[in-house]
């Protein structure tokens, strides 16, 4: 008599890391699609409505000089990247804030996927964990469209020298996003700081004489 055998396929660890993946990356978003319904789109304040004036005049090709809309520290780019959700008649109120939404969790996303990519998946997963495991104020602050998030667009470009730091380039890099993220917003430098410190205890000669 002829016993039916069964063969079990075993699940592939590199499609099985990707659904992890993907699992942590739907709770970040659920995190922030509830900020967004129950905080952004219903409270606003005079910080928005400056850069709701900033979305109309864009959206219609009017370029200001810099910080002619009397905020010193802000530049704008939420408002500029909020203009195309705007074209397709998504209200301002509602543009702004998923903007400003998506380049908080750019940094987290881009290093959860590097981290992925190069076989490191439990960093890959606590990567997208850390941001919905800080306190709610951080949803708060990083949901308002104020300006505070538009380094956040360049901060990825910041995570590769780490993966080489005695690559010469890569420490020249550093220095130019550097300037970039400073420029945008001077509290990247909570992240630049130690940044350029794992960099200098690898290879302080080549970072100093770059």
């Amino acid at each position: 008599m002829n016993i039916p055998t069964f063969r079990i396929k075993k699940f592939d660890s590199r499609s099985n890391k990707w659904f992890l993946f993907s699992i942590f990356l739907l709770i970040l978003l659920s995190d922030r699609y509830n900020t967004l319904k129950y905080f952004g789109f219903v409270y606003t304040d005079l910080d928005q409505m400056v850069m709701w004036n900033g979305v109309l005049d864009y959206s219609q090709g009017i370029f200001h000089e810099p910080f002619f809309y009397g905020q010193a520290f802000n530049y704008m780019l939420e408002s500029l990247f909020a203009v195309p959700l705007f074209w397709v008649n998504i209200p301002v109120y509602i543009a702004l804030p998923i903007v400003t939404t998506i380049l908080s969790i750019i940094p987290f996303i881009a290093l959860a996927v590097y981290f992925t990519r190069r076989g490191y998946p439990f960093w890959a997963y606590l990567t997208l964990t850390f941001p919905v495991l800080l306190p709610l104020e951080y949803n708060f602050l990083t949901t308002i469209s104020r300006g505070c998030t538009q380094a956040n667009l360049f901060i990825p470009l910041l995570f590769i020298p780490l993966f080489n730091p005695q690559n010469k380039r890569n420490v020249t890099i550093l220095y130019v996003v550097s300037g970039i993220c400073l420029v945008a917003n001077p509290s990247s430098a909570l992240l630049i700081v130690p940044i350029c410190m794992v960099m200098f205890v690898h290879q302080p000669i080549l970072f100093l004489s770059t």
